[in-house]
């Protein structure tokens, strides 16, 4: 597992190269039998209140109608995504990769998933060129799984100790990561995805 707290899309690339270097024999066969799964975007979001997206979302309040969370960089975080997995898909043509939607609420953060499906699919139909005919990579949206996202008060899927706490502005960004049993309902996803 290659990952990290506050990663950004830029990240991915670093990572890629990593694995390649540490595994050349799953490299030479182009990651075949392997399985990527990644979320991937959120923390190169930037929105109108031009804060870190940490800062602007607070689940103790209605984080969902607040005009500081609509995004302010749709088009550069798509574009950002569309690169780092067309790299991805050309360093590991053989591989199964699944990009799973985040858990955020859909009105505003959750744009993000909408497009990260977009860039799946636009990959899928149109995949940078190598030898296989198809691209084995899709967009996992987990919203079925996890019913309550990061506007909603209940802790029951996301670690939000530090709003708790009343620390919003000081939190790290590993705070704010799924608990136990929303990482358990990605896990569902992913397995009904892959039968």
């Amino acid at each position: 597992m290659v990952a990290c707290a506050g990663a950004t899309v830029e990240n991915l690339y670093d990572q890629i190269d990593y694995l390649n270097a540490k595994y050349p024999r799953e490299r030479a066969t182009h990651w075949r039998g392997s399985t990527f799964l990644l979320t991937l975007g959120i923390n190169g979001a930037s929105f109108n209140c031009v804060q870190h997206w940490l800062t602007t979302l607070n689940p103790l309040q209605d984080c969902s109608t607040n005009s500081d969370n609509l995004l302010g960089n749709l088009d550069q975080v798509q574009e950002e995504l569309t690169a780092a997995l067309t790299y991805l898909v050309s360093e590991a043509n053989e591989a199964t990769i699944r990009v799973l939607a985040d858990f955020f609420d859909n009105e505003y953060v959750g744009k993000l998933n909408a497009i990260s499906q977009e860039v799946v699919q636009s990959i899928q139909e149109n995949p940078p060129p190598f030898p296989r005919d198809e691209v084995d990579m899709e967009f996992i949206d987990v919203n079925d799984y996890l019913t309550m996202g990061s506007c909603s008060n209940a802790k029951d899927y996301l670690d939000l100790w530090g709003f708790q706490l009343g620390l919003p502005t000081v939190l790290s960004v590993g705070a704010y990561h799924p608990t136990p049993r929303g990482y358990d309902k990605y896990y569902e996803a992913v397995l009904d995805n892959l039968g």
